[in-house]
């Protein structure tokens, strides 16, 4: 350009080392402040994260990296969103050199403020860890050493000892004494000693067990499966017998196929709709007179259309279904006791329909 243009101004401003001479005294003031604060930034930059370039240079599609106050700890390169750092970069393009120092230097207070933070709550979080864990190991000792079972006794039953009720129930000695469930145990009584209607496991602190039972006794006999099994009010199995016994405190009952039997338990049967008129059945015969006079032998509920009832070993009632029972039940005991009836006489009384009592006298009348 020298050699074209000669000496001229324009080669003067490449050529002289003062600005002032050139561009005057404001322009180089000027220069010199944004030097000034660039060198500040920088020295700001590299006192909190290290060297102030963290740019990748593997091309113009490479991922750029940069700092940003994501955690406490502050100092990890964190990968940008391509389209925020493009923006963000569109937005530095008019800022000037002081505004971003001050910037940089707002963003590295933040970050000191967050890492002194984590620190405090790091020092209460462990604090507070070690605290828990020697409570939860002092209370473990104490429980281990002073909550252990010493005495277990079992009383409410005439029929099954004390040992018997204790062993069933699987609580032993030396165990802790919250180590087991009171309802897992109370059941495991009733399973193993199926005479005992209900059981109830009470704790002493620190280290006593005491168990309340109640006995059970038949009040149903049934054949099931060619073996004749005592059954509880609640059809519950108490035992199973070789063969049938006569008592006038048993009422025997022709049920419908029965799926489950086993001592201990509730019988299921193969259809589950039968439970429920069978119980509805002997619900109201317990509370009838019938019933509580001890006038019925046998109840017949092998079908729940032709409900029979044996009563005082020579009537044969016929009930029908299930409706009105409760009336049936109570026109039959007025039946048999009215003064003109012949309880001499065998007789076939068909109660079905209610308000109705049909009585035919039969000597050869069949029980079978």
């Amino acid at each position: 350009m020298s050699r074209t243009y000669g000496t001229s101004e324009f080669s003067d401003v490449h050529r002289h080392s003062n600005p002032n001479r050139v561009y005057g005294k404001a322009f180089a003031e000027s220069q010199r402040m944004r030097a000034e604060a660039y060198k500040k930034a920088s020295a700001a930059r590299e006192r909190n994260y290290g060297s102030p370039n963290m740019k990748s240079t593997r091309g113009a599609n490479a991922h750029a990296y940069s700092y940003r106050p994501g955690r406490a700890e502050g100092g990890e390169a964190v990968r940008e969103r391509p389209f925020k750092l493009f923006i963000a970069n569109i937005v530095n393009l008019f800022e000037s050199i002081e505004e971003r120092g001050k910037a940089d230097e707002r963003i590295a207070k933040q970050r000191a403020i967050a890492r002194k933070k984590f620190s405090e709550y790091r020092h209460t979080i462990t604090t507070a860890l070690i605290l828990i864990l020697i409570t939860a190991l002092f209370v473990t000792f104490v429980y281990k050493t002073f909550f252990v079972i010493k005495d277990v006794g079992a009383t409410g039953s005439e029929i099954y000892s004390s040992d018997m009720l204790v062993s069933s129930s699987g609580i032993d000695l030396g165990q802790t004494l919250y180590s087991f469930k009171s309802s897992d145990a109370a059941e495991e009584i009733i399973f193993r000693c199926p005479y005992i209607k209900s059981a109830e496991i009470n704790r002493t602190v620190p280290n006593k067990v005491s168990i309340t039972v109640e006995d059970d006794s038949a009040a149903y006999i049934a054949k099931i499966w060619d073996s004749y099994i005592l059954l509880s009010s609640g059809l519950r199995v108490l035992e199973v017998l070789d063969k049938k016994i006569e008592s006038d405190d048993l009422i025997e009952l022709i049920l419908p196929p029965v799926d489950y039997s086993v001592g201990g338990r509730v019988i299921e049967f193969e259809d589950q709709r039968d439970d429920r008129f069978i119980r509805n059945i002997l619900g109201e015969v317990g509370i009838s007179s019938l019933g509580e006079f001890g006038y019925i032998d046998k109840i017949d509920l092998s079908n729940e259309y032709g409900i029979t009832l044996q009563v005082s070993g020579k009537y044969l009632m016929k009930l029908g279904d299930e409706s009105d029972c409760d009336l049936k039940l109570r026109m039959a005991y007025k039946t048999i006791t009215d003064e003109q009836f012949d309880s001499d006489t065998p007789a076939n009384i068909d109660l079905s329909t209610v308000g109705v009592a049909s009585v035919m006298y039969d000597l050869k009348l069949s029980f079978d």
